[in-house]
């Protein structure tokens, strides 16, 4: 195992398994605890033409906005570009009246 200790990059030799776009695992030669800290990350995962396995790590991207009022199907956010938003989902298999569901929740939000 090597460490950069310009980024931290770990360099481990070891064996890979790989099947059917569905599950990757690797195991290193020589076991060193602790070596790589414990990571669940969404990202892209790419095996090279040359064999090498290439993963990104993509970041999580949270929420922009501020809840200003929640409604049964929906919510009224201020966003942080300094617009409002307003936010209504209705379900077909709840059995209601989209239209009306939505017309009634958007007078409750603008309610004062």
């Amino acid at each position: 195992m090597k460490k950069n200790p310009e980024n931290g990059a770990v360099t481990q030799k070891g064996t890979a398994i790989y099947e059917e776009n569905q599950y990757f695992s690797f195991t290193p030669k020589k076991t060193v605890a602790g070596s790589v800290k414990r990571f669940t990350h969404y990202g892209v995962a790419q095996q090279l033409t040359t064999g090498a396995f290439h993963f990104e790590s993509k970041p999580r991207y949270r929420s922009q906005s501020t809840l200003i009022k929640k409604v049964a199907h929906g919510r009224l956010s201020a966003t942080k570009d300094n617009a409002t938003l307003l936010t209504l989902k209705v379900y077909e298999v709840e059995g209601l009246d989209a239209e009306t569901v939505m017309l009634k929740e958007v007078m409750e939000v603008f309610q004062r």
